[in-house]
């Protein structure tokens, strides 16, 4: 629930309560009940931060285990988006000033590192600070 999440149009989203395996005694059962109930009131919180929702509505989809299309995910807010629709594109298009390094920039990469194999004087470590700046600094396309 947290950042931009997407879904495809054929895809399904089940929402439930926490699970778990348990085995011991009663005591054990007990505790292992308690920390489920910690862990669904955590989650419902996930769910009522991105969309809104009442506690009560949230928690009632997680009892019944709620399952719903993308379209209904997207209705509900627990969704952004639909992958594929025109307005999912131009969210990810605007994303977060994140975009990958283009082509000509991985290309420079790539020749840099081969020159520099053929190089015994620069040590293993170097080459790796060199691609991990490349990877941090990017271009603009």
């Amino acid at each position: 629930m947290a950042g931009h999440c997407s879904m495809t149009p054929t895809s399904l989203m089940m929402v439930h309560c926490v699970s778990t395996g348990a085995r011991g005694n009663h005591s054990d059962m007990e505790h292992a009940a308690e920390v489920l109930r910690t862990a669904d009131k955590a989650l419902s919180t996930a769910y009522i931060a991105k969309t809104g929702m009442s506690e009560e509505d949230v928690i009632e989809m997680m009892e019944a285990e709620t399952w719903l299309t993308a379209q209904q995910a997207k209705e509900r807010g627990l969704i952004d988006a639909i992958m594929f629709e025109e307005s999912e594109r131009e969210i990810l298009a605007a994303g977060h000033g994140f975009q990958l390094p283009s082509q000509e920039a991985m290309e420079k990469a790539r020749k840099a590192m081969k020159e520099t194999e053929t190089s015994k004087d620069e040590s293993v470590f170097i080459l790796q600070q060199k691609l991990n700046f490349l990877k941090l600094k990017g271009e603009k396309r």
